[in-house]
């Protein structure tokens, strides 16, 4: 890592990946003006002639977390040069050791990462006017930008996206390794399988205003599956005796709270044991 003082004013902390390293390396380089016609700095760009072979290369812009699409407040240019798919190039060491062998798609060539304020948020090739020193906060979104890129693997897309607020409604075996506590808040990634393939909704929550999917959880063998407490909130759950662990959530993906689904739960019960009353009087 690059000394923490800086040589002077006139310089900044970007970071480095060199293709033949096994890691990245922060350095301190100096930053370079370009001024519009009126004299004012339209751009800062560090000077980077050594490490890139140009002081102007192509670059990618870098303004939200790509895994949890959370944005950052600021600008990142990825910098790289034209040629970075070529299969005759070497893969970059060091882009692959940061992203643990995470990447779909091999980065090829050195990459050249600074940050600072933006001309225009969200903008796909937004000038930075401002470069700023590269920290590990910054670090950690271009790392989270090399494992999205060109990225459809399962596991990944699993906990990509900004995730909503649900409620897992355990099992009796689950709630013992629990401290006892039934029910649980949780983040769901909204591209979760769960989210997108395997919810069903509850014809129940349509009374109450509020829509509601659930899904079952894997449970480890030997757990006990019993789960009264979705007894009437889940379609079939009556009849299948051992649901085991549920997760709740929104259908519009707002977040849900663990004291709405107990209220649910209560209303649903209460709906549950009159059916069962009345199949009793008949």
């Amino acid at each position: 890592m690059a000394d923490t003082e800086r040589p002077n004013e006139h310089m900044r902390r970007v970071l480095f990946f060199p293709r033949d390293s096994k890691k990245p390396m922060f350095l301190w380089l100096s930053v370079i003006d370009e001024f519009d016609g009126t004299g004012r700095v339209a751009c800062q760009q560090p000077q980077m002639l050594e490490q890139m072979g140009t002081d102007w290369p192509e670059y990618d812009t870098i303004y939200q977390n790509d895994i949890t699409s959370v944005q950052l407040g600021y600008g990142i240019h990825l910098c790289h040069t034209e040629n970075r798919t070529d299969s005759g190039l070497d893969v970059n060491q060091a882009v692959l050791a940061a992203t643990g062998g995470m990447m779909q798609s091999p980065w090829r060539g050195p990459l050249l990462a600074f940050c600072g304020k933006l001309e225009e948020e969200a903008a796909e090739h937004a000038d930075i006017v401002e470069v700023t020193d590269m920290g590990m906060a910054a670090y950690s979104h271009i790392i989270a930008h090399l494992i999205d890129r060109e990225n459809e693997d399962k596991a990944h897309l699993a906990i990509k996206g900004p995730k909503s607020q649900a409620v897992k409604v355990l099992c009796d075996g689950d709630m013992q390794a629990n401290d006892g506590e039934r029910y649980t808040a949780g983040q769901l990634p909204r591209l979760h399988p769960l989210v997108r393939t395997n919810g069903k909704p509850m014809e129940t929550s349509w009374h109450i205003g509020m829509l509601l999917i659930y899904s079952k959880c894997k449970t480890a063998a030997g757990v006990d599956r019993n789960n009264p407490a979705i007894l009437g909130m889940c379609e079939n759950a009556e009849e299948e005796h051992q649901p085991g662990t549920v997760v709740i959530f929104r259908e519009d993906l707002t977040p849900l709270h663990v004291e709405a689904v107990k209220d649910f739960g209560a209303f649903c019960k209460t709906c549950y044991d009159e059916e069962e009353r009345g199949r009793a009087d008949r």
